[in-house]
């Protein structure tokens, strides 16, 4: 068996900020992934700026360490030219590779600037080898696997795909799988696949079950964190990759210095340095298997650490403790409810610690344990914090009386409005003028893709005066001029997109997924022109123009055989809900529809779905409606459908909910002491739906209008006064339509 030192050929890790990517310079990475400001996954992670991307890729080149940028979210058709910006800005000095998630992203890659290289995010929901042949075949060099990918699978998706594969070894996990997270965009108005998440399944909840509601809360959603470092020897990939861009450098130093020392064949240290950075305990995820018992961990949504002792007693600045590890200035710790960084520790006898810093415990009662949740970095990167990133821009500004002032830097000179007079005796004109270069310099040339550091020269012929409006006004000259000159014209790279304003035959749809669902529905199947059928259901349906199979991106089925039988049965068409269904589809001649799982959120997105022969396509529903009028009515584009009226899939999870009771019982979380979200077990997976109804005003432009009331028989007779209500509000605002006589209930 080789050494993982001759296997591994990456050790990835991430750098939310200065601070992190210096770290990670210095533990032992081979490659280092970091966020541009606007479009990074972790978007509350400070991120970076132009000029800093420019600054750190080449601080990495020169040590031969990679750097991979994350594009990792879905763009709204607004973003698109800042995007073309951003991929004009960094030409001079690309990353190694972008990491994209949005389907538009990457065509608009691929048009403008075809030589750079590009990653399959873990977001485009990558776990079958379906869908990693998809990736290839569209040109992506490298796919990072879904967490939810277990070992075996990887392993035998390795041996059959011509493509890197990538995955994680350690740090956070999600409930759901991956890209398929709605929880914190409807609880929170803060969505997940555009770098916002809340962390929603950190949250308290109340599990009912049966009827019967648990008289606490917990965090029954929160998932310990990943650690696969007593497994790193059965990792089957070559390219393994840390989680945490929201994490400190020290938490980036210690992990990736222990994972380069087990894929070296160093010994580390008794005492694993990735139990006291921050982790919620561990858990080796979906790697021996899915649905794993030991996943979640409802007590703790924060860093845990190692237990180190019993605290007797404690205050702001003492703690009374029994403890089995020597504490040394700081360290972290955690007693009762609160911890933090201690910079000084005093022993001031057996049992009792004198604590200056950080920690501000609360008195508690005996016995409690003590948590060693952070250990200090002694490396030199910590020198690298008083790193500045800046383009220079050495600046003069020239002064004489009665005279304009005039400002010049790289070889262009401007000619400003304001005429300074002769200071007169007793007045601080001089003074006023000795702080003009600081008032300059101080966010001068902030402005949207990069921070410019004047370096300043100011000659002064003579005593003048200039009073601080005067002053102001300067400086707001300069910044104009500069922007300016600055300003980028993009039209040649700029794609334009054609448009057409016609009349369209409209047309209603509705999704199926229960029995229950489509006796609601045949109820009124003359307002409806067409159903899309879980293909579980297909046996129940005689195959029409009218009727599509439709897949959840379960991972438990054969889909070719499945799709074999459908074919035999007559069924033609195929509404895709990830990429492996498109590749599986496309493969085996059927006609394809793209469901809103696989998010299409912008012009390019759109002409991509025509361009892999797509018939429809689901808008997705994350794009507000003022931006809807650049999608619909694209020229050039399959079919689009605007989803109106529908109750959510919040999260899609293959967790342990339904291990843990009975797949009969009836499960429910409610939040907020009023907000009910319902469980229902379905193709393997857990489904978490909204407890509401969610409407969207629908587009005169949209060809298709959809209706998915999700598990209808959850809801009661609620759901049909609903699907009621919506049709009567489809007819008032699109008139007279559905224009054929409905599907045939004859053929179900």
């Amino acid at each position: 068996m080789p050494r993982l030192s001759e296997k591994i050929r990456e050790l990835l890790l991430p750098a939310g900020d200065p601070n992190s990517f210096f770290a990670a310079l210095h533990s032992g990475a081979d490659a280092i992934y970091l966020g541009y400001r606007s479009f990074s996954a972790r978007r509350r992670a400070r991120n970076f700026s132009v000029a800093e991307l420019r600054d750190l890729i080449t601080t990495a080149r020169q040590k031969q360490i990679k750097v991979y940028l994350t594009l990792n979210t879905i763009l709204f058709p607004r973003q698109l030219r800042k995007l073309v910006l951003l991929l004009y800005f960094l030409r001079s000095c690309p990353p190694d590779a972008f990491i994209i998630q949005d389907w538009g992203v990457f065509r608009l890659i691929r048009r403008l600037f075809p030589e750079y290289t590009l990653h399959a995010s873990t977001q485009m929901n990558n776990f079958r080898r379906e869908c990693f042949e998809f990736l290839a075949a569209q040109g992506f060099s490298r796919a990072i696997a879904a967490r939810e990918t277990t070992g075996y699978e990887l392993e035998s998706i390795k041996k059959a795909v011509p493509i890197e594969l990538e995955g994680f070894v350690h740090g956070a996990l999600c409930i759901s799988f991956s890209g398929l997270c709605q929880l914190s965009a409807h609880l929170q108005g803060r969505s997940g696949n555009r770098g916002e998440c809340a962390q929603p399944c950190r949250f308290p909840f109340r599990l009912i079950r049966d009827g019967v509601k648990d008289q606490t809360q917990s965090s029954v959603l929160s998932p310990k964190d990943l650690c696969l470092a007593d497994l790193i020897g059965e990792y089957p990939l070559d390219f393994m990759k840390i989680e945490g861009r929201q994490k400190s450098d020290n938490y980036v130093f210690q992990v990736g210095h222990y994972y380069r020392a087990l894929i070296d064949g160093c010994h580390p240290s008794n005492h694993s340095p990735v139990d006291f950075v921050f982790n919620r305990d561990f858990s080796p995820g979906h790697f021996k298997g899915r649905n794993p018992l030991d996943l979640l961990n409802p007590e703790i949504v924060s860093s845990s650490g190692r237990d180190i002792g019993k605290a007797l007693a404690w205050g702001d600045k003492y703690l009374d403790a029994s403890l089995t590890f020597e504490l040394y200035p700081g360290m972290g710790i955690l007693a009762g409810t609160r911890g933090g960084i201690v910079t000084r520790i005093e022993k001031l006898d057996h049992n009792r610690f004198r604590l200056w810093g950080g920690y501000k415990g609360e008195p508690g009662p005996p016995g409690q344990t003590v948590f060693l949740n952070s250990i200090p970095s002694n490396a030199g990167y910590r020198d690298s914090k008083t790193v500045r990133f800046s383009e220079k821009i050495q600046l003069m500004i020239l002064l004489a009386p009665q005279q304009a002032i005039v400002f010049q830097y790289n070889g262009l000179s401007f000619k400003s409005s304001i005429i300074p007079a002769p200071a007169r005796e007793g007045e601080k004109g001089a003074a006023q003028l000795s702080g003009l270069p600081g008032l300059i310099r101080e966010k001068l040339f902030e402005f949207r893709e990069e921070r410019i550091e004047a370096i300043t020269d100011v000659h002064i012929a003579a005593p003048l005066f200039l009073t601080y409006s005067m002053i102001n006004r300067l400086k707001q000259e300069i910044r104009m001029s500069f922007r300016s000159s600055r300003r980028i014209d993009i039209s040649g790279l700029m794609p334009e997109y054609s448009r057409e304003k016609k009349a369209r035959r409209k047309s209603i749809w509705a999704r199926v997924h229960t029995f229950e669902d489509l006796m609601l529905y045949k109820r009124y199947a003359k307002s409806f022109n067409g159903l899309y059928f879980h293909y579980k259901l297909a046996e129940s349906v005689s195959p029409d123009p009218c009727h599509a199979p439709f897949f959840l991106p379960s991972g438990y089925e054969d889909r070719s055989m499945i799709l074999d039988q459908l074919k035999k049965k007559g069924f033609t068409t195929l509404l895709a809900g990830d990429t492996s269904a498109l590749k599986t589809g496309k493969a085996e001649g059927w006609k394809i529809m793209i469901d809103h799982y696989i998010p299409l959120a912008n012009q390019e997105s759109m002409l991509w779905a025509s361009d892999i022969g797509a018939t429809r396509a689901a808008v997705s529903t994350e794009v507000p409606n003022n931006q809807l009028n650049e999608i619909f009515g694209l020229t050039g584009v399959p079919e689009l459908e605007q989803i109106v009226f529908h109750r959510p899939v919040l999260l899609f999870s293959s967790c342990c909910f339904f291990n843990q009771y009975s797949c009969r019982d009836s499960l429910s979380l409610e939040w907020n002491n009023r907000r009910v979200f319902d469980f229902v077990k379905h193709d393997c997976l857990n489904l978490l739906l909204h407890d509401r109804i969610v409407t969207t005003s629908p587009h005169e432009e949209a060809d298709v209008y959809r209706v998915d009331l999700s598990f209808t028989g959850a809801m009661g007779k609620s759901a049909e006064a609903a699907l009621i209500k919506c049709l009567n509000h489809l007819r008032t605002i699109t008139g007279e339509f559905p224009s054929s006589a409905g599907f045939d209930q004859r053929k179900i």
